[in-house]
C-alpha cells in the first residue's frame, strides 16, 4: 500500500474503534492519534519505535501483544517498512497485587512506578471477542489493494434484491466466532463440537462440482483455523506454512468423506500448534490446574478447592496462573462459565436464574452482570439474538441476510466498547 492509503487506514482505525494508533516508516514515526498522546505510555511496552515492540517484524500477520503490566496492543508489519501498533488498552482490570508485583519488577523508580500505575487505570477495556477481531480488522484493512474511496461503481455488488435460493449460504457468524476462540483457547472437544455443529447446516456453493466446492469450503476454513491458532498464540510463520500444507492435502485428496473427515483433522493439528507453542511457558502444575478446572467447570470450584486437588499452595497457584497464561485463576472460570452460559440461552429455554445456578453464579443478579461486563450484552439480549438466528438455521431457513441482520443487532445493543 502507499503512503496515502497506510494514513488513511490509521483514521479509520483510529475513529472506529476509539483507540490510539501510531504509524511508523523505517522507525520514524508518521502520525499519532490521538494527537495528545500520553508521554507515560512510552514506559509500556510498546510505547517507543517499533524496534523496541516484542513482536515480529518479519511476519504480515497480524499480531497480538500482552505488555509486561497486563495492557495489550494490536501490531501489523508490512514488507515495504510500514509499521501500525494500537493500543495500549485493556481487556481485564488487573489486581492492585497483581500490577503491584508488575511494577516493582520493571520499574525502579517509585515516581515511574506511580505515573504508570495511573495510566494502566486509565486505559480504555474492550472484551476478549472485541480484542481478537480488532486484529481481523486491521489485518483485513492492511491487506487490501486499494482504500475505500478508490472502490470503483462496477466493483461494488448489485442493489436489486436477489431470491434467497440464489444467495450462498454460510454458518452464522456466532459459530465462527466460537469455534476460534476454541481452537486458540486449546479447548479441542468444544472446538470438534462446534465444527459438527456447523457441518449440520447447508456448505455454502463455492462452485458447480461439488468436490471443487468442497475443497474450496476447506481452504476457506483452513484459513480461519489459522488465524485463530495464531490468535491463541502460535508462531505465524508456523501457523501460514502448516495451512500450506493442509491446502495442499486438500488439493490431492478426491473422495468427499476423505475430505469432510480431514477438516476436523485440521482442528486438531492448529490446536496442536498452540498448545506445542504455549507448554513450552507453562508449567505442568498450571496445566494440570486448567484440565482441572475445565472437568470440573459446572461443580462450585475455587482457586482453593483446586490448589488442594492438585497438592499446591493457592497463594502459589495465584500468582503463577496469572504469571504464565494472563489471566487469573478465578477469571479464567469465570470466562468458561460464561461461554457455557451462552450456549444454554442460544439453544435452550432454561430461566435465568437456572443458567446462573448451572454455571455457578452466586445469584441471577450476579451472573447477568458478569456476563454484561465479559460480552456487552445482558443475557436476555443475547438470548434474543443468537437464540433466533440458532433456531433458524436449525429450521433450515436458507436466508443468509439473518445474519446480517444479528451483526446490526449487536452494534445497536452493544453500543461503543
Amino acid at each position: 500500500m502507499k503512503n496515502e492509503q497506510w494514513l488513511q487506514v490509521a483514521h479509520i482505525l483510529h475513529y472506529a474503534v476509539r483507540l490510539p494508533v501510531r504509524l511508523y516508516l523505517r522507525d520514524e514515526q508518521l502520525l499519532a492519534l490521538p494527537e495528545a498522546y500520553d508521554p507515560v505510555w512510552e514506559l509500556l511496552s510498546c510505547g517507543g519505535s517499533p524496534p523496541s515492540w516484542p513482536a515480529s517484524a518479519s511476519g504480515s500477520a497480524v499480531q497480538y501483544i500482552v505488555g509486561r503490566t497486563g495492557e495489550r496492543y494490536i501490531c501489523q508489519f508490512s514488507d515495504d517498512s510500514y509499521a501500525l501498533c494500537i493500543g495500549p488498552f485493556c481487556t481485564d482490570a488487573l489486581h492492585d497485587k497483581d500490577l503491584n508485583r508488575q511494577l516493582k519488577i520493571y520499574f525502579a523508580s517509585v515516581r515511574d512506578r506511580e505515573s504508570v500505575r495511573s495510566a494502566i487505570r486509565s486505559l480504555q477495556c474492550m472484551s476478549e471477542d472485541c480484542f481478537f477481531y480488532t486484529g481481523q480488522l486491521v489485518q483485513a484493512l492492511c491487506s487490501a489493494p486499494a482504500p475505500p474511496h478508490a472502490i470503483s461503481a462496477q466493483s461494488l455488488p448489485p442493489d436489486e434484491m436477489q431470491s434467497p435460493d440464489t444467495l450462498y449460504r454460510h454458518p452464522p457468524f456466532f459459530l465462527e466466532r466460537e469455534i476460534t476462540q476454541c481452537i486458540a483457547e486449546q479447548d479441542e472437544k468444544s472446538a470438534l463440537d462446534i465444527l459438527t455443529e456447523i457441518n449440520r447446516l447447508h456448505r455454502a456453493n463455492l462452485s458447480d462440482e461439488p468436490l471443487r466446492s468442497l475443497k474450496n469450503s476447506l481452504i476457506c476454513s483452513c484459513s480461519l483455523f489459522a488465524r485463530a491458532a495464531i490468535a491463541g498464540g502460535a508462531m505465524p510463520d508456523a501457523a501460514f506454512s502448516h495451512s500450506d500444507a493442509c491446502i495442499r492435502t486438500i488439493e490431492e485428496m478426491h473422495n468427499m468423506e476423505r475430505l469432510a473427515e480431514y477438516e476436523y483433522t485440521m482442528v486438531r493439528e492448529f490446536i496442536h500448534l498452540v498448545r506445542r507453542r504455549r507448554e513450552g511457558g507453562i508449567s505442568a502444575v498450571i496445566r494440570t490446574a486448567i484440565i482441572f478446572a475445565n472437568e470440573h467447570l459446572l461443580e462450585p470450584v475455587t482457586v482453593e478447592s483446586i490448589a488442594k486437588s492438585i497438592f499446591v499452595n493457592p497463594s502459589y497457584l495465584s500468582s503463577h496462573f496469572k504469571q504464565e497464561i494472563g489471566e487469573s485463576l478465578s477469571h479464567y472460570i469465570r470466562r468458561k462459565r460464561i461461554r457455557h452460559a451462552e450456549r444454554l440461552l442460544r439453544e435452550g429455554s432454561d430461566s435465568m436464574a437456572d443458567i446462573a445456578a448451572i454455571c455457578q453464579f452466586c445469584s441471577q443478579s450476579h451472573f447477568i452482570q458478569v456476563f454484561k461486563k465479559m460480552k456487552g450484552l445482558t443475557p436476555e439480549q443475547f438470548r434474543r439474538i443468537e437464540g433466533t438466528q440458532y433456531r433458524k438455521n436449525r429450521s433450515g431457513n436458507p436466508n443468509p441476510s439473518s445474519t446480517e441482520e444479528t451483526h446490526e443487532t449487536y452494534a445497536h445493543l452493544a453500543g461503543p466498547q
